[in-house]
């Protein structure tokens, strides 16, 4: 019965490490640029967030990544990346999709510009 906890136990250990092995990255800086040709563009992200908050009178408003997953797009480049790990973001109110509900925290939202974190 031990061998086989033991053995339950290494297969797990294991399996994580297979992300490390393939070369995957779990850095949670990205880069954005903050110029003119940065503000073109939309941005969609999807994913698991903490309570939004309202902010700067109505204006903006802002979360923490649990696990977020986002795309940017315009018309010279195309960045993918996740955030996670409670990081801050912050969003002007005027995207179009959804952000939290009572039974659950999630975002979908699409949005003009790069995501500012």
């Amino acid at each position: 019965m031990k061998r086989r906890i033991v053995g339950i136990l290494l297969c797990m250990l294991m399996i994580t490490t297979l992300p490390l092995a393939a070369g995957m990255n779990f850095s949670t800086e990205t880069k954005h640029s903050k110029t003119a040709a940065g503000l073109v563009g939309k941005t969609f992200i999807r994913g698991i967030i903490t309570k939004p908050r309202i902010i700067n009178g109505g204006r903006d408003i802002t979360f923490r990544a649990i696990y977020v997953h986002y795309i940017s797009f315009d018309a010279r480049e195309t960045q993918r990346g996740v955030l996670r790990g409670f990081q801050k973001i912050t969003l002007k109110n005027d995207f179009v999709g959804h952000c939290g509900d009572p039974l659950g925290r999630w975002v979908f939202a699409l949005f003009d510009g790069n995501l500012d974190i």
